[in-house]
């Protein structure tokens, strides 16, 4: 019994679709996604899914939470941006140095290329290498107008 309510419930829920729905879903499924489109996505679940297991861990040998991984873009540039927060006193630019250096290592942007665009030759994957970045913000975790961020 419960097997068919079941298969009703959906049957009825499939007559809710009109034609020109299911016209717009053939339609999107004829244009092509880029291959920037493929690795921006697969860099965009990186970061957040970095983001739900590492958010609130506290950086080894330093003052400073992982706040959130988030992507970053602009016209000619594609990375992460990674948000950390402490007490107003330990943010200075030597400490966002400090981090950025263990960011750099741990994002890496040959790697990152590869990670994202297997496809792409040794040459196309050094060119796509140079336009990818890696910032790293800090912010005061009692006032989040105070901020550093350094690439």
């Amino acid at each position: 019994m419960k097997t068919l309510i079941a298969v009703l419930i959906i049957i009825s829920s499939a007559n809710c679709f009109s034609a020109e729905d299911i016209s717009m879903l053939n339609t999107l499924k004829g244009k092509p996604a880029t291959l920037y489109d493929i690795g921006k996505l697969k860099l965009e679940v990186a970061a957040l899914e970095i983001s739900r297991q590492k958010s609130g861990e506290r950086v080894k040998g330093t003052k400073f939470t992982l706040d959130k991984v988030s992507t970053i873009e602009s016209e000619n540039t594609l990375g992460v941006k990674l948000s950390y927060s402490a007490r107003s006193k330990y943010i200075t630019d030597n400490s966002c140095k400090q981090l950025q250096l263990n960011n750099q290592s741990k994002f890496n942007p040959e790697v990152l290329a590869k990670d994202l665009w297997p496809m792409l030759d040794e040459k196309s994957l050094k060119g796509v290498s140079r336009n990818l970045t890696v910032a790293t913000e800090l912010v005061d975790e009692d006032n989040d107008q105070l901020t550093i961020v350094c690439y």
